[in-house]
């Protein structure tokens, strides 16, 4: 699985069970309490290893860094 893939196999789940992902909101919280208390930030780690799970593993190294693609939208 690719992580197009990944993300939409993601919004099926919460299309189909969105009480299931109550806790986003709860995620939300401590989010906006990290980033306005400045602590380190861990949506992004707590977000690639859930993905890492629907994409058949573990992301153990969630330190990587995409190169942004340029798009033709014209």
């Amino acid at each position: 699985m690719n992580l197009e893939e990944a993300f939409n196999e993601w919004m099926r789940r919460y299309v189909e069970d969105p009480d299931g992902f109550e806790r986003e909101w709860i995620t939300v919280q401590r989010h906006m309490e990290e980033t306005a208390t400045g602590e380190d930030v861990t949506y992004g780690a707590s977000c690639a290893a859930y993905l890492g799970r629907i994409m058949g593993g573990e992301i153990v190294d969630v330190s990587v860094t995409i190169k942004p693609v340029e798009v033709d939208l014209g």
